[in-house]
């Protein structure tokens, strides 16, 4: 009997314990190959996941949701595995940049989308009041208005695409979560802010982005709240001895691959099947045509 492939609205949520704790996560798509660990973005769970890019990316690749230590199901901390993709998003990428810094022989390709190195020149920190919306969210219609605010471009084209993302996100698992809670939303935004200070620089990111010296995906919006185009220039140059590819979505801003999610989907597989390069030459950035 062939097992059937788990999907993002079929996956089990799992558990694993670990030092008395429990981690909840889910395994979508294949069980053999290089997975892909999905870290999420500031008051996000597993269930703040656009079905598209998770079912896209895990038809070819074994995908790995989890909820961070004191986020949605999980409690505690937790350990890795043996070698991994890292895909993060907005706060993620903040943590999958210092994982595979910290752990470079167990991050093959880094994916980051709509996130920020640690502050140094050329960086300049998000808007702390773009947080706001999502600091104060705690009904379904107020996640609802947090997420299209701040994560997408006010055009037409991008609240279009905004509509239909929340659309899909909200009825896709039956035992959704809606809210993290005030005190995991707290610890966040207290992480984010230490992540930025200028006198804990040589804890962050910046300084050692040059450390890098795997295949690196950056992704942005053409509008993003987050990550302007400054920085994104910079976080280019500073990954001097990693392999990188840029792109940047037009008319769309934090969460550019909910709003492009199957042309996000190509350019995520492309980069992580792609052949593993000798050199170390960056690419270009490109704008997608769309």
């Amino acid at each position: 009997m062939i097992e059937s492939i788990a999907t993002y609205e079929s996956a089990e949520t799992r558990y694993v314990v670990v030092n008395g704790h429990r981690i909840a996560y889910r395994r979508l798509g294949q069980q053999d190959g290089v997975p892909l660990l999905h870290l999420l973005h500031f008051g996000g769970n597993m269930d703040h996941v656009d079905p598209a890019v998770a079912n896209g990316i895990a038809a070819r690749q074994p995908l790995i949701l989890f909820d961070a230590p004191g986020i949605g199901r999980s409690e505690g901390r937790v350990p890795w595995i043996n070698k991994i993709d890292v895909f993060g998003y907005s706060m993620g990428g903040c943590v999958a940049q210092m994982l595979a810094l910290n752990h470079p022989h167990l991050v093959r390709r880094l994916i980051l989308v709509g996130t920020v190195p640690s502050i140094g020149k050329g960086v300049t920190p998000p808007p702390a009041a773009s947080f706001a919306v999502y600091r104060r969210a705690k009904t379904v219609e107020e996640h609802r208005q947090a997420f299209i605010g701040f994560s997408f471009h006010p055009c037409e084209k991008s609240q279009k695409a905004a509509q239909k993302a929340w659309a899909k996100v909200i009825v896709s698992r039956p035992d959704r979560i809606v809210d993290v809670g005030s005190n995991a939303r707290r610890g966040q935004l207290f992480s984010f802010a230490k992540f930025m200070k200028p006198e804990l620089a040589h804890e962050g990111s910046y300084d050692r982005l040059h450390e890098l010296k795997m295949h690196v995906l950056l992704v942005k919006g053409s509008n993003d709240v987050v990550l302007d185009d400054s920085t994104f220039r910079t976080m280019i140059n500073m990954m001097s001895n990693a392999c990188v590819t840029s792109h940047i979505y037009p008319d769309s801003g934090h969460a550019c691959h909910f709003q492009y999610p199957e042309e996000f989907v190509r350019l995520a597989v492309d980069f992580l099947e792609a052949p593993l390069g000798v050199g170390r030459s960056q690419g270009k950035t490109r704008s997608a045509k769309l």
